[in-house]
């Protein structure tokens, strides 16, 4: 899944994960960084590419382009629940992004993993909330 746009005269890519030259995704890359980012995207003309999939923040430039991973939306690794969000900036042909946190408070919905009985709760806790059961 990837859609591109042009804003402000910033050209962007939006990609639930980076894809090889086939149109497949690549590995996840458990220490992405700005050089081997830009190895992907050396022939594109991106300034932005804004991705997910990896659920940790990602804010690396390479060159003239923004590689940005907000992190996921209420899936905090750690023991403070944050609602980590991206905002992305286009104006004169340049772009800026900048990750905001918001503290909330998740027992609630992190109880109802057992209270609802969801199959495997200890690993999607640990996968996406860093957690062990509560």
């Amino acid at each position: 899944m990837r859609a591109t746009a042009s804003i402000e005269g910033v050209p962007m890519l939006f990609t639930h994960y980076h894809l090889d030259p086939d149109g497949w995704y690549i590995p996840v890359d458990w220490s992405p960084a700005a050089e081997r980012l830009n190895q992907l995207y050396t022939d594109t003309p991106y300034k932005l590419v804004a991705f997910g999939h990896h659920h940790v923040v990602h804010h690396f430039h390479a060159g003239e382009t923004t590689f940005f991973n907000p992190g996921a939306l209420g899936c905090a690794h750690s023991e403070h629940s944050v609602a980590r969000y991206g905002i992305v900036t286009a104006q004169s042909g340049r772009v800026t992004a900048e990750t905001v946190e918001l503290a909330y408070d998740n027992s609630g919905f992190l109880r109802s993993y057992e209270q609802l009985g969801v199959p495997d709760k200890d690993a999607i806790l640990r996968i996406f909330h860093g957690r062990a059961s509560h």
